[in-house]
């Protein structure tokens, strides 16, 4: 979820980034745990024009949601 974040997850992961550069492997699992994206979903088509995947409608896969968009509907570009 984007937006702002709760004050107290705040407080949270500014203790875990101290406890981690403390070289507490713990709080270095939690912390890259808890900013590791969701599993992609291989899906056929765009989740949003709904066209279909093929050589030259190229697949992105979304870090915050793990849906497969289309080019159009992607915020980034193939080089």
């Amino acid at each position: 979820m984007l937006g702002v974040a709760d004050p107290g997850e705040l407080l949270r992961v500014a203790e875990l980034r101290l406890q981690a550069a403390q070289g507490d492997e713990d709080a270095q699992y939690a912390l890259a745990a808890r900013f590791c994206p969701p599993p992609f979903r291989k899906r056929d088509r765009c989740k949003k024009c709904h066209k279909a995947f093929g050589v030259t409608r190229y697949r992105h896969h979304c870090r915050h949601c793990g849906e497969s968009f289309c080019q159009e509907h992607s915020a980034f570009r193939h080089a």
